[in-house]
């Protein structure tokens, strides 16, 4: 797993597009040196997972979503797993460490990867 430092980009809007397995993202104030580091590994036709995230609760996302699934409530994304119980949940409490910048996303992507 590679990892690169954070940098403060703000996702402006979405697009979906006829490949079913891509979407685009449009942002802002993607950092230069992030930037450059995409286009190299992409450059060598590698593909990238970018895990993209609000270090503040995510009331904005949240009002977002709520129009975007009124908008579109057939999207497949939304569908439920019916075999799943609220009873199964495991929850994992995610806190900033100032010493360690990544342990939010480094813990995210754990729980992702055993799923």
């Amino acid at each position: 797993m590679w990892h690169q430092d954070l940098s403060d980009i703000m996702p402006m809007y979405f697009i979906e597009s006829h490949n079913v397995d891509k979407s685009y993202v449009g942002c802002s104030s993607l950092s230069v040196k992030m930037y450059s580091n995409i286009e190299k590994i992409l450059s060598v036709g590698k593909t990238l997972n970018i895990l993209l995230f609000d270090p503040f609760p995510p009331t904005e996302y949240l009002e977002n979503l709520a129009v975007y699934t009124k908008l579109h409530p057939k999207n497949e994304f939304f569908n439920i797993n019916e075999g799943r119980q609220y009873e199964d949940r495991h929850l994992t409490e995610l806190e900033f460490n100032p010493q360690n910048t990544l342990s939010i996303p480094e813990s995210i992507s754990k729980i992702l990867k055993k799923r």
